[in-house]
């Protein structure tokens, strides 16, 4: 991450904000721009579906076939099986195969960063009580 202090930006904004900003802030406030953001909203909006979140919340619990996803999210296969490519295309699942069954489970690297990510947006969900 890049830091970027007000001395950096000062010329790229009006004289009316830089007099607002020189009052308020002084030369004290130091940010760190995010590098991956357009990488990180691209995830987002992967997660941001409820049926892949909601797949995602169940392979975080155990290890699952397209089948028994089917069967507890109560949507068709061929639904199920989209929302599992894009969650597959992004790395967020791995399959295995055994036997004739292919059965998906959260990459290992991802699975306790994403079991947090979802609880802590539960939170917020909770604390905000957004509907």
């Amino acid at each position: 991450m890049q830091n970027i202090t007000i001395k950096h930006i000062l010329d790229s904004i009006t004289s009316e904000c830089r007099r607002y900003i020189e009052d308020e802030y002084g030369e004290e406030i130091s940010v760190r721009l995010l590098e991956h953001s357009e990488a990180i909203a691209n995830l987002l909006s992967v997660l941001a579906n409820p049926i892949r979140i909601s797949i995602v919340w169940l392979l975080l619990q155990t290890n699952m076939p397209v089948c028994l996803l089917t069967a507890f999210l109560n949507k068709d296969q061929s639904l199920v099986s989209h929302h599992i490519k894009k969650l597959r295309d992004y790395r967020i699942i791995v399959e295995e195969k055994r036997g004739k069954f292919r059965v998906y489970k959260i990459n290992p690297k991802v699975k306790e960063y994403l079991r947090n990510v979802i609880e802590y947006l539960e939170n917020i969900h909770r604390c905000l009580r957004i509907e």
